[in-house]
């Protein structure tokens, strides 16, 4: 699978990069593919917050490439549960899912506004 299909999978929002490939930006890092199959999680905030993330992600199955003081890369594989994890610990925001109910709720909305314009 290739990394668009996967990010939106888990809700992300991938966009195209300077060079053209996808990223998953977020106020605290990025996720992107390295290599087939391979993703990196780039991580920025505090030290603190730098050391706890290399810590839950190391539980988690993730690989420390980089070590700075308070930014970093871990490696991941595959497509894990890890992936949720990982987009809302670099503050990707995600797409909402709508309800069925909600989505005709909407519907309903917006054909009212459509039929007051016609009169």
């Amino acid at each position: 699978m290739d990394f668009r299909t996967v990010a939106r999978k888990h809700r992300g929002k991938p966009k195209k990069g300077d060079d053209g490939n996808y990223y998953l930006f977020g106020s605290r890092g990025d996720i992107y593919e390295w290599a087939d199959g391979l993703y990196v999680m780039y991580y920025h905030g505090t030290p603190q917050q730098w050391t706890w993330t290399k810590k839950l992600g190391t539980k988690r199955g993730f690989t420390v490439y980089q070590d700075g003081d308070s930014e970093g890369t871990l490696l991941f594989e595959g497509e894990p549960p890890e992936w949720d994890w990982a987009m809302s610990r670099v503050g990707h925001r995600r797409k909402r899912r709508l309800s069925d109910e909600h989505l005709a709720r909407l519907g309903a909305q917006l054909d009212n506004i459509r039929n007051k314009g016609e009169r």
